[in-house]
């Protein structure tokens, strides 16, 4: 009894797993390689710039930082009494920062190979 349920499961398993496969290669054989290109952001002439990034990124974390400030100047006032959401806001702003040090750090790191490369 076991052994036939356990056949069972095998068969429809398998079944199911030769449909997935045939669904996945007619998606993958229908579609070409100008369709794939053309839906990037590559060729997105209104992509924005690598600054324009950076720059929102920088003025993200600074809006966090003065959100979670502003959230410690209430509890200290008396106008919450919610130190979950300050603790939250202060670790938001926290890893909004750590991750921008990050990317910092990383881009001074290129930045220096590059011009270790030249010399």
């Amino acid at each position: 009894m076991i052994e036939a349920i356990s056949n069972d499961i095998f068969v429809n398993s398998s079944q199911g797993f030769e449909q997935l496969t045939t669904n996945f290669d007619s998606q993958i054989n229908n579609s070409t390689v100008d369709n794939i290109q053309s839906s990037t952001a590559i060729n997105d002439v209104n992509a924005p710039s690598f600054g324009d990034v950076l720059t929102s990124m920088v003025k993200g974390v600074d809006k966090k930082q003065d959100i979670a400030e502003m959230s410690i100047r209430d509890l200290a006032v008396g106008k919450t009494n919610n130190i979950q959401d300050v603790v939250l806001k202060l670790e938001e702003a926290d890893v909004a920062f750590s991750l921008l040090r990050e990317i910092r750090n990383k881009l001074l790191e290129g930045y220096k190979e590059v011009i270790s490369m030249q010399s």
